[in-house]
């Protein structure tokens, strides 16, 4: 339950990194 909950924060972590770096290459 642990691990998985850490998987999922990494994952929301790791998702929010991408949007923002695409977000701030976007014009």
């Amino acid at each position: 339950m642990r691990s998985d909950a850490q998987r999922n924060r990494e994952r929301i972590l790791r998702v929010a990194t991408v949007e923002l770096t695409l977000r701030a290459d976007a014009p």
